[in-house]
């Protein structure tokens, strides 16, 4: 299909139900570039699947619709069946007035790829090296997923 390559999630606000997003976001920074400055676009921080920062920033409030969203459309007439590869963080265009956290509220940029064999190698091969375990892939635990 193809069709469907990114989900922009913009300016998250600091609201009391968005706070868990805010806290993720610094400790990925922190993590990453040893400050919790918020990247200005251009400049931008990618954590690719596999890294506990995507699947932290995926469970939060502000994202967690994007996998029902991707799963209630799976079916080939539809969206077909997607992955999420990659998250980026960067600085919105919306001033944050509700707090002092970030200057500009953060937006999420979420790649999203077809699904592939391939693709969930790679996923799962960059898993096992953020977690320090060998490169040996042996089974493929998805490749029975209908699409």
């Amino acid at each position: 299909m193809g069709f469907l390559n990114w989900i922009v999630v913009e300016g998250i606000p600091a609201d009391t139900n968005k706070q868990d997003v805010h806290s993720i976001i610094k400790r990925c920074l922190q993590e990453r570039r040893g400050n919790t400055n918020m990247p200005r676009f251009p400049d931008t921080e990618k954590f690719k699947m596999g890294h506990w920062c995507l699947y932290a920033l995926l469970a939060t409030d502000a994202s967690s619709g994007i996998a029902f969203f991707l799963g209630q459309h799976k079916r080939q007439e539809m969206l077909g069946h997607k992955l999420l590869d990659e998250v980026t963080i960067t600085e919105g265009q919306y001033t944050n007035i509700e707090s002092l956290e970030f200057h500009e509220n953060p937006t999420l940029v979420w790649h999203v790829v077809d699904y592939s064999d391939i693709a969930v190698a790679e996923m799962i091969q960059r898993k096992r090296t953020y977690q320090g375990q060998k490169d040996d892939l042996g089974e493929m635990p998805f490749r029975d997923v209908p699409t």
